[in-house]
């Protein structure tokens, strides 16, 4: 009798959670960032990135984000010097619901983005022309309810990477920024209709 009773339940719950799209998310977050690659041999260090997105729910499992970050990493022995990291993204957003009921909703998101990468001074690049490159971004994360289904705590993880060329007295090499962002933030919901 119990499993005559668990599907009608559950398609009352999925049909629930889709009412409550579409929606309107806002998130802001904070977090270490990690570089990786030739962008750590460069001397980069760990440093601290920040982000707002908007992100809109279409459908119970899809939706589309629109972003905005900035990342700063330390150089090594350099002092107040710090390589920065600034652009938008846009991407799509998909939902896991087999926790919606435990009030978690997990997700994983794909991208493309236009960031800015500014060397420090005195760096020993010649010429970094980084203004517009388009990046690959991708992360993973858990939307937590903490009122209701309007505020969250969202903990993410985020990968960036896009490769550029440099002008070394001359020679152009070919190098590559990855790095790798565990944020954590807060959203707030509003339902499209």
């Amino acid at each position: 009798m119990r499993r005559m009773l668990a599907l009608p339940l559950l398609l009352l719950a999925s049909s629930a959670a889709a009412q409550r799209t579409p929606s309107l998310a806002l998130a802001a977050d904070v977090g270490p960032a990690f570089p990786l690659g030739d962008f750590a041999d460069d001397g980069a260090e760990t440093g601290w990135g920040a982000g707002v997105s908007a992100t809109v729910r279409l459908t119970r499992l899809l939706g589309v984000y629109g972003s905005y970050e900035r990342t700063s990493f330390d150089v090594e022995g350099r002092g107040d010097d710090a390589w920065t990291d600034t652009g938008m993204g846009v991407g799509v957003r998909v939902w896991f619901p087999a926790a919606e009921r435990a009030r978690l909703h997990p997700w994983a998101q794909l991208g493309v983005g236009w960031h800015d990468l500014d060397r420090p001074l005195g760096a020993e690049f010649a010429e970094l022309d980084t203004d517009g490159i388009r990046t690959l971004e991708g992360g993973a994360g858990v939307d937590v309810a903490l009122v209701r289904q309007v505020l969250f705590l969202r903990p993410a993880i985020r990968y960036r990477t896009y490769s550029f060329e440099v002008d070394l007295g001359g020679e152009t090499a070919e190098t590559s920024a990855s790095h790798l962002t565990l944020a954590l933030g807060v959203m707030a919901v509003v339902p499209l209709r």
